[in-house]
């Protein structure tokens, strides 16, 4: 009983543990990588990974992670890279104590900033850290005006200056803004490396979206499914995705809970649709279900279906509120 369990349990997270190198994420983990080697060879390395939500710049982040995991020797913890969810419109004490977090430290909220900083600057001294990832960077605009923290960016300079860490930002187009805030932010920081959602008006990115199906195929090959990278399963789950990874995972996710939970192995295309209806927050918003057989594929009004899937989980811009709007564009600040 408890081997049919722990096997039920195990199919039901296959689809979240598959990991699969698309040509963005292949890029994304190429730069890491170099960006890794300049900073053993002495160049402090700072730099943004750019993406819409879901297009998988944090999976990315944590496999990168998961490859330079931490190890003990006879001196402590050694933790070569180091990841950081940043908090929302975080001061820099809330900046400085999500890292002590990440870094291990047993009292994060302990001591005032210049304690914190001391403490920081010394843990990643202490544990040989490379390099510190601050996934959703975009959170040092503050909400209400799209200004940038000064308190959380005099944070970040601090930190630059006062180690030889690299420092690598991630999080949405508005998180440029962070760095565009003036021309000495820029000057530190090299060009941004984008994560992009999957365009099928472009060719080569069509091929490796229908190379991605064909990915999540081979590894779902117990169940018995449409073939995915079929030219017309694929365009559909094209449609119902808007070219995002992580919502294609959420349809194929939900297809397999449902048919563990009719005891069946069997997914057929009205399955895809059910799980697309239950998986997507907005799919009742979205028009008709592209998984039903009576959904028009013809070219006849396709460019205007593709361009409705580009506006699945489009990020909106924050409204900025009247009483901040006379201090735009972005404040000055100094790294």
């Amino acid at each position: 009983m408890q081997t049919l369990l722990q096997n039920d349990l195990d199919l039901r997270s296959l689809v979240n543990n598959i990991r699969i190198y698309t040509p963005d994420f292949r890029a994304g983990m190429a730069a890491l990588t170099q960006w890794m080697l300049a900073t053993l060879s002495g160049v402090q390395v700072c730099s943004l990974i750019i993406g819409e939500s879901g297009t998988g710049k944090t999976e990315l982040l944590k496999m990168f992670v998961a490859q330079h995991s931490a190890q003990r020797d006879q001196n402590g913890i050694i933790r070569p890279i180091v990841l950081v969810f940043t908090p929302t419109s975080p001061t820099a004490i809330g900046l400085l104590e999500a890292i002590l977090q990440a870094l291990g430290d047993p009292r994060p909220g302990k001591g005032k900033r210049t304690d914190k900083m001391r403490r920081v600057v010394k843990a990643l001294e202490d544990q040989k850290v490379l390099m510190l990832l601050l996934d959703d960077i975009q959170h040092c605009l503050d909400k209400n005006s799209g200004l940038v923290i000064y308190d959380a960016s005099e944070c970040l300079k601090e930190l630059i200056n006062k180690t030889s860490v690299s420092i690598i930002g991630a999080g949405l187009e508005e998180a440029k803004d962070v760095v565009d805030s003036n021309e000495q932010s820029k000057k530190r920081h090299r060009a941004p490396v984008r994560i992009r959602r999957f365009d099928w008006a472009d060719p080569e990115s069509q091929n490796a979206f229908v190379a991605l199906l064909a990915a999540f195929q081979k590894h779902l090959h117990m169940f018995d499914m449409p073939k995915l990278a079929s030219p017309n399963v694929a365009l559909r789950l094209y449609l119902a995705s808007g070219g995002l990874v992580d919502f294609v995972a959420k349809v194929l996710s939900q297809a397999v809970w449902d048919a563990l939970d009719c005891k069946r192995r069997l997914i057929a295309l009205a399955d895809l649709g059910t799980a697309w209806l239950k998986a997507l927050h907005e799919a009742e918003r979205l028009g008709k279900n592209p998984f039903d057989k009576t959904f028009n594929l013809k070219e006849e009004g396709l460019d205007e279906k593709i361009r409705l899937a580009k506006l699945i989980n489009q990020h909106v811009a924050r409204p900025v509120s009247k009483r901040h709007a006379k201090f735009l564009p972005l404040a000055t600040v100094q790294m």
